[in-house]
């Protein structure tokens, strides 16, 4: 295949990257707030200033990773297999970090091949 070609293939793939990220965004988004919905005021206030704070999406990870953290200890703490408190909270902790994961995966991608089309003048 002829370097010229290459561009705009590239570009196309960057932009489908973007496209997912952006999907991904926003799903993301719905399930951060159900999991804010699901936690005690002080510890979604914290886990709010915490997302607010970070500035990518490797900081919004280790934002929700703090806060499972501490929703485990917290049903460790009270003695209960299943703490009525965080029911739900800890599996959707842990989905909202898998797909924070595969954002992370598609931002870097886009940017990669956004990177290759430029170097092939697209």
């Amino acid at each position: 295949m002829a370097s010229p070609a290459l561009g705009p293939i590239y570009r196309n793939l960057a932009d489908i990257m973007k496209n997912t990220a952006a999907e991904i965004t926003k799903e993301v988004d719905k399930l951060r707030r159900k999991i804010r919905a699901r936690l005690p005021k002080k510890m979604g206030d914290r886990f709010d200033t915490e997302w607010k704070n970070a500035s990518n999406t490797k900081g919004r990870r280790r934002a929700a990773a703090k806060v499972l953290a501490k929703v485990i200890t917290a049903i460790e703490d009270s003695g209960e297999a299943v703490n009525p408190d965080f029911a739900g909270a800890e599996s959707e902790l842990l989905t909202l970090i898998d797909m924070l994961r595969t954002l992370e995966d598609m931002e870097n991608a886009g940017k990669h091949f956004d990177d290759m089309a430029k170097a092939y003048g697209s």
